[in-house]
């Protein structure tokens, strides 16, 4: 459940912040680790992208980058904190 839950946030957000007309891709990845392979799954949006200076609080609840947007986005929240904190509780490696 937990990790149907962050696949939606995570790709609920990449449509949101992503820009109309084009692709959101999800890959998922075999990927060796320390203790053995890991599934990698990555979500790719095609958007604007962070700016390199808010990089560091897109992890942080109710926060939102800024910088300038090809689609408006009005609201912020928690989604990519409990996302993190979700994958983090399941063992991901590199949660963010």
């Amino acid at each position: 459940m937990a990790l149907r839950r962050s696949l939606g946030n995570l790709l609920s957000n990449a449509a949101e912040y992503g820009v109309a007309g084009r692709s959101l891709q999800l890959e998922t990845v075999a990927a060796d680790s320390t203790g053995g392979t890991e599934a990698q799954i990555r979500i790719h949006d095609r958007g604007d992208g962070i700016p390199p200076a808010e990089e560091s609080k897109i992890f942080d609840p109710f926060e939102r980058a800024g910088g300038t947007r090809s689609t408006p986005v009005t609201r912020s929240g928690p989604g990519l904190k409990i996302t993190r904190d979700m994958a983090q509780d399941m063992g991901a490696a590199d949660a963010g």
